[in-house]
């Protein structure tokens, strides 16, 4: 399994190209959004461990140790994304794009939050529009 560790340090090297291109403001939002999708894309990982675990042997020690570690994901990123909002909110000056990045971040975290329930695919295109929205605005700003 690849560590939340490298997935960070692959989307920092990702966007950091994309992010000089931009302006400052962009890249602090673009920084923002491409961690939440790192923590989605590692929650996610975690989410397909621990049903897997949980079906070869539902009550086995290793089942119950993907699972704590599941919700540990869950709770560090909900956790990082709330405590990063602020400085991604005020780091624009575009009431838009202020919008477009709490509308992300709300779809986000109703995404994360419904990862290991199988009925996400509401959340998950609301999640993906906001995005998609998120990024239609830095490029217009």
């Amino acid at each position: 399994m690849i560590s939340r560790v490298t997935l960070v340090s692959l989307a920092l090297c990702l966007f950091a190209g994309g992010a000089m291109a931009q302006s400052a403001n962009n890249g602090v939002i673009q920084g923002y959004a491409a961690l939440r999708d790192m923590d989605l894309l590692t929650c996610r990982t975690m989410s397909l461990s621990a049903r897997l675990a949980t079906d070869r042997a539902p009550n086995s020690a290793d089942a119950e140790k993907t699972k704590r570690e599941y919700w540990d994901c869950l709770s560090k990123a909900s956790k990082e994304a709330k405590e990063a909002l602020p400085k991604a909110i005020s780091s624009t000056k575009s009431k838009d794009v202020k919008d477009a990045l709490k509308t992300y971040y709300a779809a986000w975290d109703a995404y994360l939050g419904d990862l290991d329930k199988r009925q996400s695919k509401t959340l998950k295109d609301n999640y993906e529009t906001a995005k998609s929205k998120l990024d239609v605005e830095l490029l217009t700003e």
